[in-house]
């Protein structure tokens, strides 16, 4: 089983910061698609946004059949890959 398979098994939950990283993008992205919905498996639990692996998988195989890219931003905004995240949990407290 590749690590991309045992996504489905985690036990759990990843920060906003662990999501950034495995999807390439920056954490302030991330939060912009929080913030729009436009982001399938997180949730808020005390006061911070977490992700459950196996349903942020689901929606980037989404996003890749949808579009072929991954969903990356084409304006030249704060989009994937800009300011790539560390793994630090101290800015995952929800805005």
């Amino acid at each position: 089983m590749t690590p991309y398979e045992k996504l489905e098994h985690q036990d759990r939950a990843w920060s906003v910061c662990e999501a950034a990283h495995f999807l390439g993008y920056s954490k302030k992205y991330v939060y912009e698609l929080i913030r729009e919905n436009k982001i399938d498996g997180w949730f808020e639990l005390n006061g911070t946004y977490r992700f459950c692996p196996a349903k942020l998988k689901a929606w980037l195989e989404k996003k890749i059949g949808e579009n072929g890219h991954g969903g990356a931003k084409t304006d030249g905004s704060d989009g994937p890959n800009d300011n790539k995240p560390g793994l630090e949990d101290d800015d995952d407290k929800v805005a």
